[in-house]
């Protein structure tokens, strides 16, 4: 789901490299989209940009979350957080390239878990299960053990794939990476 600050006056699609002039949705093997906004000279459009693991509608909720707020509210939002987490652990070397390393490294782990619960209409935390297709309810967390000995804002169940994991697939499921 993406929301412009400004409508777009060009739009093509194209399926299997043939561009189709009558259609703004497409279903193919291959599918591509172009758009374009009438700008002036240094003018920027800003999207706002929302996905789903469960459906286009959901996406549309997850579109919610960033509100009215600006590109730099959420970017200062953005940044805030990852100083939050970052600075939980102090390191201290002379060697400036062994610090960036262990903070790039951190930053990366960082990037799990992948948190593939979503909140529904209903305000229920629901996920889609990859093992049966369906969407549950609870959480669906996955993450780096490593991780546990850093305090994150995460949900309880964050050392096992989900409790969902192992009902939904009917058997104890491995980490995802």
């Amino acid at each position: 789901m993406i929301e412009f600050d400004k409508p777009f006056t060009f739009n093509k699609v194209w399926a299997d490299y043939h561009l189709v002039e009558t259609h703004l949705e497409l279903q193919s093997n291959h599918v591509g989209a172009a758009i374009g906004f009438s700008t002036k000279k240094g003018e920027q459009v800003h999207a706002k940009v929302a996905s789903s693991f469960i459906s286009p509608e959901q996406a549309e909720l997850n579109l919610k979350e960033i509100g009215n707020k600006t590109f730099e509210q959420t970017k200062e939002a953005g940044r805030k957080a990852w100083n939050d987490v970052l600075g939980r652990i102090k390191v201290e070397d002379d060697d400036e390239n062994r610090m960036r390393t262990f903070y790039s490294c951190l930053y990366r782990s960082v990037l799990f878990p992948r948190m593939f619960h979503e909140v529904n209409a209903k305000g229920e935390t629901v996920h889609y299960s990859p093992y049966n297709g369906e969407i549950r309810p609870g959480y669906n967390v996955y993450r780096y053990r490593f991780l546990g000995y850093v305090p994150l804002p995460v949900p309880v169940c964050q050392f096992d794939i989900s409790f969902n994991g192992r009902e939904d697939a009917g058997r104890t499921v491995e980490y995802i990476s």
